[in-house]
Formats: structure tokens, sequence, C-alpha cells
């Protein structure tokens, strides 16, 4: 996980404020129209990272065929899930905290996997007794929490940065770590975040054995896959300052 700042909320958003509140109870409602959605996961896949694709069955519009999850830093719709699997997740639920809605900070561009292991129900206890009760992506130095251990020879998992100089820091770190199932050892290939880890991180080891001709275009390869906008840039700075490559 990294930090991906809001920018400035796109106008359109104050429109949907507008359109999706209900007047009986003044709360939002989460019922977008296929245009409103296609939009709005536009947008956040464009901020997370994600080429926007032409697709002729949206007309003008585009969709986002491989943004980058704000929570694994997966590409949301590859090996086997499609795009139609990108989510939106509001960090703060809309269960304990409707009024943050339809507020930019709040959304998140995320895989299905993590939409479907995050528990919101702890998530709005948590936020509620304190409103920093997990790392944000949204906030600046999300990236600082977290650090990679390989624990067997076809895993790589996140563990709380060894930087980490305080308790509270910690138990944040492995809380958010444990509420979104960022070490899940799943059987289905695809959700197994430990193994996908270690076969991202197996398939640049093989690139740098072909290239050790050819440091310096493997290096430039590599500061391009730590770049913020690639799939598990994290790991990939983490790998290379921990000699991976040499």
């Amino acid at each position: 996980m990294h930090s991906v700042s809001p920018n400035e909320a796109s106008a359109f958003l104050e429109e949907f404020k507008t359109r999706y509140r209900n007047h009986d109870n003044g709360e939002y409602e989460w019922s977008l129209s296929q245009c409103d959605h296609a939009q709005l996961i536009a947008e956040l896949a464009k901020q997370f990272g994600a080429p926007l694709i032409p697709n002729s069955a949206l007309g003008e519009r585009a969709r986002p065929d491989e943004g980058i999850c704000a929570y694994c830093e997966r590409g949301c719709s590859v090996r086997g899930e499609s795009a139609a699997t990108n989510k939106i997740d509001h960090f703060a639920p809309r269960s304990g905290f409707n009024c943050l809605t339809f507020e930019w900070g709040n959304l998140m561009y995320v895989c299905k996997r993590c939409n479907d292991v995050k528990n919101d129900g702890e998530f709005v206890e948590s936020l509620l007794s304190d409103e920093n009760a997990y790392v944000n992506p949204r906030k600046t130095g999300a990236e600082d929490f977290f650090s990679f251990e390989e624990t067997s020879k076809s895993q790589i998992k996140i563990v709380p940065s060894p930087d980490l100089d305080n308790s509270q820091d910690i138990d944040k770190a492995q809380k958010t770590i444990d509420a979104l199932g960022l070490n899940h050892d799943s059987s289905i290939p695809n959700r197994n975040l430990p193994l996908l880890r270690w076969s991202h991180l197996a398939r640049w080891q093989s690139v740098a054995t072909l290239m050790r001709k050819d440091r310096a275009k493997f290096d430039k390869l590599v500061r391009r896959a730590a770049n913020r906008r690639a799939e598990f840039s994290s790991l990939i700075i983490w790998a290379r300052e921990s000699g991976y490559f040499s």
C-alpha cells in the first residue's frame, strides 16, 4: 500500500450529492446509474494509475482496464478477473459514515478480492472510536507503515515496517493488514496475495538473470516498475533496496 493523494474532487461529485440524496432522511443513497458509475470509476482509475481503454459499448467514454488496487497494489482486472469486477470502495464505510459517501478522499479504486475481504462492520466500529485506526492510502506516508518478508519458498508477506518506532503505529499497520486480508493464503490462485507477490518478484529475478550483462538497462526497467502507477510497486522498491537484484 502506498499513498495516493486525493487531488481536487471532480465537479460531478457535487452533482451526485444532489442527485442521490434521499429527501426524506437527508442521507445519500448508492443507487448510481450505469453511466454515473462508469464516470466515477473511470475518474478513480485514472487517479490510481489505470490506463483508460476505449470501449465501444460505452460510446465516447472509456473504462479502466488495469487500475492499481488502493490496498494490495495489484492490477484490478488481471489474472482471470474481468474489468467489470473493479470496485469503488468507501474507506470509511457508508453504513457508519453516510456523510462521506461522495467525498473524494474517502473513495478508493480496489480489486474485487479486497472489496470482498474488507470487513465493513469491523471498520465502522474501529473508526468510530478512532478515526486513525487504519492506514489510509489517501493520506501521506501510508507506505511508511509497511515492509515485506519472504516467509517461504513461494510466499512474500506484507509486515509492519521495522522502521516504525512505537507500538501504536506497529499495531495500526498490523490491524490494517489483518482487516484487509493482505496476507490471506487463499486456495484460489488469483486471490492468494503472498503467492502473487512471490511470483511477481520471481519474474523480475529471472529478468535480472537474463540481463546481467546489461545492468544499466535492467536498472532502468526496475525504476519503471518501482513507479507508484505500476503493479506491486512497493514490493519492487523493497526488493531493490534489499538487494534482490544484485
